[in-house]
């Protein structure tokens, strides 16, 4: 078995090469040493898989950034390949595409096998239906689309849950001047999916924010919410995008873009902590959670060189009498700073403000323990950083910089969380009854 300890446990694509270089098989995993790992169990019933972990000599990975991302990148690498392992359609039918017409009054969305209606716009081909799907039903929640077939009946299941808004046979019924309006909306849907599919996230956002500004203005504040929130939606799935071609140049991309983070944020603190560190490269981050103050949880992230390493990640269940927040931070960093096997952090950050600064800066100071304390506060780009005469709020410019942070506060904020909520979770399982 080839040994995969070195493989990150980070989201990317994964190549399965042979001895000559050629590439074998394609994936995609969210935890890559995990999911390569379940390829060469020696347990494997499926006669690929053995072939696969015979012929494998070599595994690359391409480390992404979201989950679109590898999607796209997935398909990309499979369509210019062919490697022989990865599943092939039954019956020898094609691949899958994405196809969104163009001719109708109303553009639809469906999955095909080939590409024969000209005008139409065509997006894959991708490896399975699965991936097609989710695909699909990432982008969805944000432009909503229509499938039905035939248009004028009744309003589809999908408009019923938020996914087809505003559903095209509703449109058809409205009086012509709301209909004219809404059927705006639904085109608008439509050209900003081509728009994400093609890899122009950027002019969509754009595009977002210029109509959210628009509606507060008119003080439409609940249209300029639903904004906001597409917004954020699609930050969330197209976080960070990177064309595939980027990828291809230089393998490495994404550890090159942690590097250059920390190395922007270590500049942008230079001169305002004490520390005399050339690079913040282990950083710590920590968050809280609690439902109404019960089952209190703080969650411990540590990046090395910018990358999260799970495997220095610590929960912490909070058992002390008062309960607000300072004081779970508290009792998780008397824990955490106990424990002396434990390396020491170049920089700690708190997702919290100039309270939550301060009394873990209490603690470090008791603990005899100098390293720097910064604190992340909304809006998101702002930074609490102690100072002489107090603390400096200063907002974040350096989008490397504010980057790396982001992506702390939001690993932080997600371990805490998940912790809490497995807590929580425990005490909604009813007894068992003996019989």
């Amino acid at each position: 078995m080839l040994n995969v300890s070195n493989l990150p446990t980070s989201s990317g694509v994964y190549l399965f090469k042979n001895g000559e270089g050629n590439i074998l098989y394609v994936g995609k995993a969210l935890n890559v040493r995990v999911r390569v790992t379940s390829h060469f169990q020696k347990n494997v019933a499926a006669e690929k898989e053995r072939l696969l972990g015979q012929y494998t000599k070599k595994v690359e990975v391409i480390p992404v950034t979201s989950e679109l991302e590898a999607l796209l990148l997935e398909a990309h690498l499979i369509k210019t390949n062919q490697p022989p392992f990865n599943t092939r359609a039954k019956d020898d039918k094609h691949p899958l595409y994405i196809k969104i017409t163009r001719s109708d009054e109303y553009p639809r969305v469906f999955t095909v096998r080939r590409e024969e209606e000209k005008g139409a716009v065509y997006f894959g081909p991708f490896p399975s239906s699965a991936t097609v799907k989710q695909v699909l039903r990432f982008l969805r929640s944000i432009f909503p689309f229509d499938t039905q077939k035939t248009i004028g009946g009744q309003a589809c299941f999908w408009a019923h849950i938020g996914l087809c808004n505003p559903c095209p046979s509703t449109i058809k019924k409205l009086p012509e001047k709301e209909g004219k309006l809404l059927k705006r909306v639904y085109r608008k849907n439509i050209q900003r999916l081509v728009a994400v599919l093609s890899r122009r996230t950027k002019w969509v956002k754009r595009s977002l924010l210029a109509e959210m500004r628009e509606q507060s203005k008119k003080e439409n504040f609940e249209e300029a919410a639903k904004i906001r929130d597409q917004i954020a939606r699609l930050d969330y799935v197209t976080k960070e995008y990177r064309s595939v071609s980027s990828f291809l140049e230089n393998p490495n991309l994404i550890t090159d873009v942690y590097q250059n983070e920390v190395r922007n944020l270590t500049h942008f603190l230079a001169s305002r902590v004490k520390y005399k560190k050339r690079l913040f490269t282990r950083i710590e981050c920590y968050d809280a959670s609690h439902t109404a103050m019960v089952y209190p949880t703080v969650g411990m992230v540590t990046f090395v060189n910018g990358e999260p390493e799970k495997k220095y990640y610590r929960k912490f269940r909070i058992y002390g009498k008062v309960i607000d927040d300072l004081s779970f931070l508290e009792e998780a960093l008397r824990r955490r700073f106990a424990h002396k096997e434990w390396r020491v952090p170049d920089l700690v950050v708190i997702d919290g403000g100039k309270t939550q600064v301060g009394r873990a800066r209490k603690v470090l100071k008791e603990l005899r323990i100098r390293i720097p304390v910064v604190g992340l506060v909304k809006p998101l780009d702002n930074l609490v950083i102690p100072h002489k005469d107090g603390f400096q709020v200063l907002r974040v410019k350096d989008k490397l910089a504010l980057s790396l942070l982001q992506r702390l506060r939001d690993e932080a904020h997600r371990f805490a969380r998940a912790y809490h909520r497995t807590l929580r979770s425990r005490t909604l399982i009813p007894p068992k009854v003996s019989s």
